[in-house]
């Protein structure tokens, strides 16, 4: 009975274990989707209604959910507080404040690090050049994720189960 019980537990766990592995690639799309709905509001706000960043970031903060909403709250009470002196302050700090909870790899915590440092130094069509050439950027590293996703999702889910019999039958 006991050993019933401790196998049982096991493959639960084993199995848990994959799909949480299996969960940070969907997570990453995910997240990677939502900022670039946001870029393409802000790139909207910046770009057509000139309305001003510390505006933008808390326009942004209505329209989209979860993780990305807190990022950009912090941003625009950074610039609107005027805690940091520019745009890249506010975006280092909002990234070193929720890196922990954005599913994201380096190179995507790159993309929009090297985004944030021209972000509003140029003129309109500088602007539109630089949103242009990150949004680009941002859909090449979507597919990736989705490809990614669609590839290793799965594996992990049925290598966590497998690995949970595989303990069992070993136990046996």
């Amino acid at each position: 009975m006991i050993k019933g019980i401790l196998f049982i537990g096991i493959f639960i766990c084993s199995t848990y274990l994959g799909f949480s592995l299996g969960e940070s690639f969907i997570k990453r799309y995910t997240h990677l989707r939502a900022l670039e709905k946001s870029l393409v509001l802000m790139q909207n706000q910046i770009l057509y209604v000139y309305t001003p960043l510390p505006e933008v970031f808390e326009f942004i903060t209505e329209k989209v959910e979860g993780i990305w909403k807190e990022f950009f709250k912090h941003i625009s009470e950074l610039l609107t507080n005027n805690f940091t002196d520019d745009v890249y302050g506010a975006f280092k700090d909002s990234i070193d404040k929720y890196k922990d909870k954005l599913y994201l790899k380096n190179e995507d915590l790159d993309l929009i690090i090297d985004f944030s440092k021209s972000l509003g130094e140029s003129g309109t069509y500088g602007q539109e050049q630089i949103f242009n050439l990150t949004l680009s950027n941002l859909k090449n590293h979507i597919e990736e994720a989705r490809e990614l996703k669609e590839k290793n999702c799965k594996m992990y889910r049925y290598l966590g189960a497998c690995l949970g019999a595989v303990v069992i039958i070993f136990l046996i």
